[in-house]
């Protein structure tokens, strides 16, 4: 940016008002209120006509794979520079850029020509708070031109106004083709004449300083220089080494920004447009890129987080097809299959997904499914209150096998019964061999124990991320065997990329949660088999506050459609979806702080919150609550931000605690295979 171009954009700040700002007088008092186009009337879904070329680029190419550009942004800029220092008006047209074009593109320009009119109609929108306004001025007789600097011609600009629903102006004037500008004022000179009144009559609102703001008020006009809302700024910022593609996040960024007006009241509804929709995006569109290479087979979305997810896939590609949703929960896959387990180790490894908020053998057997209250402790030398894990590993298995096995037999029977019915794909050309499940993450556990349900089956796993917890071989879970695939990471690459969600869980599992009870075990119906959902849990405000967050993602995912952006910026990459995640909760901000104070998270059979439960003076003379607190909660950087509320680096810290140091909380010490404890 020049020095020029500077000053401009402060003078712009200091002087630029909201429309509210405008005032009925003021209006009153003019015969003729006069709109500038461009980020006034209409926005683009960029953050600058430069990056419209950018775009204009990469759509040639993707058209022309065999004969594709490169430079063209640079070439573009050139050849305007060039016309307008040629033009008398200063203001050339579009076509006559393109006739001073390097000769390097001299084949492709008229591809690229149309590209780019094409990319300017589609990538303009309305301005929401100056339609209002334009709406409002008809509606009081107000008579209307609108001015536009422009190298488009009128047909191109009058096509964008329709398309943004603007009508019912008496003139529209564009400099390319008048002949004269804005910027010399001669552009406004001819609009006193042309429409019989005195420039004083005349207001004219725009947002650029000089054309739109100086130059109408030297010449005598009312003017008024508008200034947008502020940005969002930073949600596509590079962070811990991730960038993302510039296009993509110059793109995603705008259309969050021209949008998240209507979804700034409730910070839920701003979690869930900013935050939740472009990662929805993301990982629906490598979904269905898989789901098409793997020869169209079925999709099993599980519950809870699968809800959403499939609400995604239906808003974006149509409901129907070989899409089904399954309530299964990691609860109740384990109650199902643990009557496999020929050892105590083998059940504890079924079960160690979930046993972090399990103090005693009593919360043990809950979690089995049993009632502690009639399992017989005593009979087996063992107490509902003995600290799990078990030092008396035998005597508890024998328990749980005498107690549980007959509950765990049925509920395998129903579950099977259940996934034959949900898992019949007649619509999918490769069902009978494959079947997707689509989960947010992260190890495969209930994977694994779907494909020992359903033998016939061979399961794709499609997550946001496949960590390498309990990966080993020495697990009776074998998930290393599994064909896992990960839209940010596989298990080869979690231990570097998989920080961003390693420290915070709990936090992104929530944003995916729908309100429904999760499934605890399975029933038999007189229509079959029915999910048994736990009673209670999410109801009253964190109902409202699912059903808030998703719609508002929803209507993410509806904006990226109805905009086709696939097709301008192509599939967005993971990196790019998940930097407004990276840049809100795993670096913390208010927003996060304030969205996550409102839920809580259930891990394994304990209810937690997000933040602390006290201050900080109460936990320096309570330091042990403060690492029992710490130690159950699964989104750390949240649980430290909350309780220091200084914008310190705490998920760096927290990386160079377990990988430098190698420290390890008491939850993950106790899942560890005997071989890694003692070494």
């Amino acid at each position: 940016m020049n020095g020029k171009q500077a000053v401009k954009n402060i003078l712009a700040i200091l002087l630029g008002k909201r429309f509210d700002a405008l005032g009925l007088k003021r209006i009153q008092e003019a015969s003729v209120i006069s709109f500038d186009v461009f980020d006034t009337l209409v926005v683009r879904d960029c953050s600058s006509p430069a990056v419209v070329f950018d775009i204009v680029e990469r759509c040639y190419n993707a058209s022309h794979p065999s004969a594709k550009v490169m430079g063209f942004r640079d070439a573009r800029k050139a050849a305007e520079r060039k016309a307008r220092g040629i033009v008398p008006s200063g203001e050339p047209s579009i076509f006559e850029i393109y006739a001073l074009l390097d000769e390097r593109f001299s084949k492709a320009a008229p591809d690229l020509l149309s590209f780019e009119l094409d990319t300017e109609l589609r990538i303009c929108r309305t301005n929401p708070e100056a339609k209002a306004l334009y709406d409002a001025l008809l509606a009081m007789g107000k008579r209307i031109a609108i001015a536009s600097d422009m190298y488009l011609g009128s047909d191109e600009v009058g096509k964008i106004l329709a398309k943004c629903g603007y009508a019912g102006y008496e003139r529209l004037y564009v400099s390319s083709d008048a002949g004269i500008t804005k910027r010399n004022g001669h552009l406004f000179q001819r609009m006193a004449k042309d429409m019989n009144v005195a420039c004083k009559d005349i207001l004219h609102v725009g947002d650029h300083v000089l054309s739109d703001y100086l130059v109408p008020k030297r010449l005598g006009l009312r003017s008024f220089l508008y200034r947008q809302g502020l940005k969002q700024q930073g949600l596509f910022a590079s962070r811990y080494g991730y960038k993302g593609d510039s296009l993509a996040n110059d793109v995603l960024g705008a259309v969050i920004a021209n949008r998240i007006d209507a979804y700034s009241e409730d910070v839920r509804d701003w979690m869930g447009y900013a935050v939740l929709g472009p990662l929805l995006y993301g990982y629906i569109t490598w979904l269905r890129e898989m789901w098409t290479d793997e020869g169209r087979p079925g999709i099993l979305f599980l519950s809870r987080e699968g809800a959403i997810l499939m609400q995604a896939w239906n808003h974006l590609f149509g409901e129907g097809g070989p899409a089904r949703y399954a309530n299964v929960s990691r609860l109740a896959l384990c109650r199902a299959m643990a009557g496999r387990a020929k050892s105590y180790d083998q059940l504890f490894d079924i079960f160690s997904c979930l046993t972090r908020g399990c103090k005693t053998l009593g919360d043990y057997f809950d979690l089995l499914g049993a009632d502690p209250g009639s399992v017989p402790f005593k009979r087996f030398g063992l107490a509902r209150e003995s600290p799990f894990p078990s030092s008396d590993k035998e005597a508890v298995y024998h328990l749980v096998k005498q107690h549980c096995n007959e509950f765990f037999s049925v509920q395998h029977d129903l579950l099977v019964d259940y996934l034959q019915i949900r898992t019949r794909f007649e619509d999918a050309s490769n069902s009978t061999k494959n079947l997707i499940i689509c989960d947010i993450g992260w190890s495969g556990t209930m994977q694994v124990l779907l494909q020992q349900a359903l033998p016939s089956k061979k399961t794709i796993g499609a997550y946001l991320a496949v960590s390498d917890f309990q990966n080993d071989e020495a697990r009776t879970l074998r998930r290393h065997e599994l064909d896992r695939r990960g839209y940010w990471c596989d298990v080869d690459r979690w231990d570097s990329d998989g920080r961003v969600f390693r420290f915070t869980q709990s936090a992104i599992e929530t944003l995916f949660l729908n309100s429904e009870g999760s499934t605890v075990s399975y029933t038999r119906t007189a229509d079959g088999v029915a999910p048994v959902k736990e009673e209670g849990g999410c109801l009253g405000e964190a109902e409202q506050s699912a059903a808030r967050l998703h719609a508002a993602a929803l209507a993410f995912i509806d904006d990226c459609r109805s905009a086709n952006l696939q097709s301008l910026i192509g599939a967005p990459g993971c990196e790019t979806v998940l930097l407004p995640y990276i840049n809100t909760v795993v670096r913390p901000t208010s927003k996060a702080l304030e969205f996550y104070s409102r839920v809580t998270f259930v891990n394994g059979i304990k209810e937690v919150g997000f933040l602390p439960l006290r201050g900080l003076p109460y936990y320096l003379t309570h330091p042990r609550e403060a690492i029992r607190e710490l130690e159950l909660n699964n989104s750390k950087v949240l649980w430290l931000k909350g309780l220091l509320k200084l914008p310190l680096p705490y998920f760096q810290f927290l990386c160079f605690l377990t990988s430098k140091v190698d420290l390890k909380s008491e939850y993950a010490k106790s899942i560890e295979p005997d071989s890694e404890r003692d070494r």
